[in-house]
C-alpha cells in the first residue's frame, strides 16, 4: 500500500487555503509534515476545544452557550475510532447539517435548519428539551453563526 503525504494546504478541494494561512498568521501551527488525517483531525478537535469558551462573547447573552459549545465539541475524541465513527455518521447524513458542514450532533430532518434564527434557537434548546421564546430586539444570530464555522480555531480576543 503507497500513502500520499500530502499537506493539506495542497488540497485546496477539501480545506480553504485562505484560512489556514489566517490561522497561522493568529499563532496556530497548522500545516504539519508528514501528518495522517486521523493525526489531523485529533489535533483540530483540542484546538476546538481549548478555544471554543473564546466565542462565547459572539453571543447574546440569553443563549445558553453550553448548547452552542456542544455543537461544536465532540467529547472523549481521544478515544478509540471516535472521531472516525462521527467521520462516518456525518458521511451518512451530510443533508442534516447546516452548510453540509460538520456539527456534534444527532442528525435529523429538521428541514431548513437555518431558515431563520429562531427556528435554529427553537431546535436547539428543544434538543435539550428547554423551551425558548426568542426575545425581541437582540442581535440577529445569523451575522453570528455564518462566520462560526470559521472561527472555531481561533482564540478570540479584544
Amino acid at each position: 500500500m503507497r500513502f500520499n503525504l500530502t499537506n493539506i494546504d495542497k488540497l485546496p478541494e477539501w480545506f480553504d487555503i485562505e484560512n489556514i494561512k489566517l490561522l497561522e498568521q493568529w499563532g496556530f501551527e497548522i500545516i504539519k509534515p508528514n501528518y495522517r488525517a486521523k493525526k489531523y483531525t485529533a489535533d483540530f478537535t483540542k484546538l476546538i476545544a481549548e478555544n471554543i469558551n473564546s466565542c462565547q462573547e459572539l453571543f447574546p447573552e440569553w443563549i445558553e452557550f453550553e448548547y452552542i459549545r456542544e455543537l461544536f465539541y465532540c467529547p472523549n475524541f481521544t478515544a478509540n475510532n471516535k472521531l472516525k465513527k462521527e467521520f462516518e455518521k456525518f458521511k451518512r447524513n451530510i443533508n442534516y447539517y447546516p452548510y453540509q458542514t460538520y456539527i456534534y450532533w444527532t442528525p435529523k430532518d429538521y428541514g431548513n435548519l437555518l431558515y431563520s434564527d429562531g427556528k435554529f434557537i427553537n431546535i436547539l434548546y428543544a434538543l435539550h428539551v428547554k423551551p425558548l421564546q426568542i426575545k425581541k430586539n437582540t442581535k440577529m444570530l445569523h451575522e453570528i453563526l455564518n462566520p462560526i464555522f470559521m472561527i472555531l480555531l481561533v482564540k478570540v480576543t479584544k
